[in-house]
């Protein structure tokens, strides 16, 4: 399994514990850099929105520097009407239109790489190329806490969903999305 399993909270005094990270991230998955296409992006994230309301839920990708639009009353395979990426080279930053043909380069744990939760676009990337990092995803939270004292949640707007309400009891995705999801990162927009 990869991924976050539970939500950090900051005790009383506002600290985080390496116990709180932990319990986060428990897996301590390895994260590699991962190159791949636009078209090769896309396909993995129409998959992820294809795991919500299914057992498999869990495989629901949580991204940094991608704007998206999911429509959950159009077909499986064609419900991101809209992706935008961060433009890494831009001198002001911005969010720009996914390209298919452009390649990104990714951070994703070795367990998405490798396929895990079905997840075979990072496995099966039309042009892959892949650098392993020294560290774990736990680690790397870990250290950005420390370098940056205090953090500032904030909604940025990532992940954005458009669907009918649904006639049901059960606890709906937004609730069980914040205790079980993956990671994704872009970094780089290259050509």
């Amino acid at each position: 399994m990869a991924g976050i399993r539970a939500s950090i909270e900051p005790g009383s005094d506002g600290s985080i514990s390496e116990l709180d990270i932990i319990k986060a991230l428990p897996y301590g998955n390895q994260v590699v850099v991962s190159r791949i296409t636009g078209q090769d992006l896309l396909n993995a994230l129409e998959y992820s929105a294809s795991l919500r309301h299914s057992k498999r839920d869990g495989g629901f990708l949580q991204v940094s520097g991608i704007r998206m639009v999911i429509n959950y009353n159009l077909p499986k395979g064609k419900r991101i009407t809209k992706v935008k990426v961060l433009c890494a080279h831009c001198r002001i930053p911005e969010y720009l239109p996914l390209d298919k043909q452009r390649h990104y380069w990714v951070i994703v744990p070795r367990y998405l790489v490798n396929g895990g939760d079905g997840h075979i676009y990072f496995k099966d990337a039309t042009e892959p190329k892949i650098d392993e990092l020294e560290l774990i995803d736990r680690e790397i939270l870990a250290k950005y806490y420390r370098e940056h004292k205090v953090v500032y949640p904030m909604i940025e707007g990532r992940i954005n969903i458009v669907e009918k309400k649904r006639k049901s009891s059960a606890p709906s995705f937004r609730q069980k999305f914040v205790v079980v999801s993956i990671t994704v990162i872009t970094t780089y927009y290259i050509s």
